[in-house]
């Protein structure tokens, strides 16, 4: 991995020092079979002590930081945030006592650290520094309204998110992967989605019989919010999907496969349709391009054919389990008082044009007699105008540039499918959960990624 050819980290270590712990581990081309062993267990044995994923939390922020401040090679910083990004919902279903945002934090602290160490003239800067320029002064208006020790968790809790997505834009900006390791950060973000899956299954396995009903299911999503569980399981389905359209031997291909149809079918049971939407646009996405990239057409359609088999055969199954309850969420068009919040947001921004209500504050300012009175917004693009006002507006602008840019800057055809189904993804994510959890960051960071052919 390196930054643009005249900003070649001068730390680098000579080939003669041997493959990097990832390099040697998680190897391109190739299921890494123990890696993700390893993260079920950690999972699994995290549902009967907290200690488990409290210790597990503490080695990786460790590590990460460690990485972010003595690291030889930038690549090292990649493959940390790569791994941290996909943990909250873990640690947070665990229980695990580290702070409720410290992957956002672990975003933002080692890619800023990164840059100064490695990339001391960045370029193509203006959209991600113009965004994050233009969610300051709402954090101000927050300040001077609650005061600074009464507003500090209610910024923390909303702003964070779009910070470490302002960040991980302008990082990913800087650097040129290679396919190998564009493999390898995949691999790394699906470990921890592993271990959620199997902390949720093994839950519903312990639970016996399992009341389903026309909402969510806590069981089913680990005894944690549904909505975030949903989420990470479908972002974790589609970098499945993702891999398995690269090269790669049969073997690897099922296990891809198969761990795509695990999360996908674990999202569903836990009947929170977010996830499993952000997932079937995300493919969606990936297929259309595919579909008109010389080269990948066999393959797309190879791949979608299997996956629409066992996707047919695993709701099938599902909807059966949960006594046609999954059937009946899915075919049910009811927002869950999402659009009312929506159009509260839209009658806050009418009022407060200019700079907002500040962030975090727009759950109080709705109307008393509304149904959407102290609920927080879900949908990162109203939540923006009714907050920060025009400059909210400016900041969808930016996000909507950094979206396409990534896109049309892919350097080779698996990198376009990459941009493709990640924008796709975050885009549904960020309608229905805003930036609740640090994927939503990384994603449209990572789609950004140029990775050479």
């Amino acid at each position: 991995m390196a930054t643009p050819a005249t900003y070649l980290p001068p730390t680098r270590p000579p080939a003669a020092t041997g493959p990097s712990l990832f390099e040697r581990y998680i190897q391109p081309r190739q299921a890494p079979v123990l890696f993700l062993v390893a993260n079920a267990l950690v999972g699994a044995a995290s549902l009967f002590s907290p200690l488990v994923a409290t210790a597990h939390a503490v080695v990786v922020l460790v590590a990460a930081l460690a990485f972010a401040l003595l690291a030889p090679r930038i690549e090292f910083c990649v493959y940390a945030v790569s791994y941290v990004a996909t943990c909250d919902v873990f640690w947070r279903m665990s229980k695990a006592r580290v702070p409720w945002e410290g992957p956002k934090y672990v975003i933002i602290v080692v890619f800023a650290l990164a840059l100064l160490r490695f990339v001391p003239k960045p370029k193509r800067t203006l959209a991600p520094v113009l965004y994050l320029v233009c969610l300051l002064p709402a954090v101000i208006v927050t300040v001077l309204d609650r005061g600074l020790s009464d507003s500090r968790a209610l910024v923390s809790g909303v702003i964070i998110g779009p910070i470490a997505l302002g960040f991980s834009v302008l990082f990913f900006r800087q650097i040129v992967a290679t396919a190998g390791e564009a493999e390898r950060i995949l691999w790394l973000a699906i470990g921890p989605v592993v271990a959620t899956s199997a902390f949720a299954t093994r839950n519903t396995i312990l639970a016996g019989n399992i009341s389903f009903t026309g909402e969510s299911n806590y069981v089913t999503a680990g005894g944690f919010g549904p909505n975030q569980v949903s989420s990470m399981l479908g972002f974790g389905a589609l970098l499945c999907v993702l891999l398995a359209l690269h090269k790669g031997n049969k073997r690897a291909l099922v296990i891809k496969l198969g761990l795509a149809a695990w999360f996908a079918g674990q999202a569903a049971l836990t009947l929170s349709r977010g996830g499993i939407y952000g997932f079937i646009f995300g493919c969606l996405a990936v297929a259309l391009v595919g579909l008109f990239t010389k080269g990948f057409r066999s393959r797309v359609l190879t791949v979608a054919v299997m996956a629409g088999i066992i996707g047919f055969l695993v709701f099938g199954w599902l909807n059966v389990f949960t006594g046609g309850a999954l059937q009946n969420r899915f075919d049910s068009t009811d927002s869950t008082n999402r659009t009312g919040v929506i159009d509260s947001d839209l009658e806050l921004w009418q009022s407060n044009l200019a700079f907002g209500t500040g962030v975090g504050l727009s759950q109080y300012e709705r109307d008393a007699s509304a149904a959407t009175l102290d609920i927080s917004t879900h949908t990162e693009y109203t939540r923006l105008l009714a907050e920060h006002g025009l400059l909210g507006l400016a900041a969808l602008g930016c996000m909507v540039s950094m979206c396409v840019s990534a896109i049309r800057n892919s350097m080779s055809r698996w990198n376009r499918l990459i941009a493709a189904g990640l924008v796709a993804l975050s885009a549904i994510q960020m309608a229905h959960s805003a930036t609740r959890i640090a994927t939503i960051a990384f994603a449209i960071g990572l789609a950004n990624l140029r990775v050479e052919e």
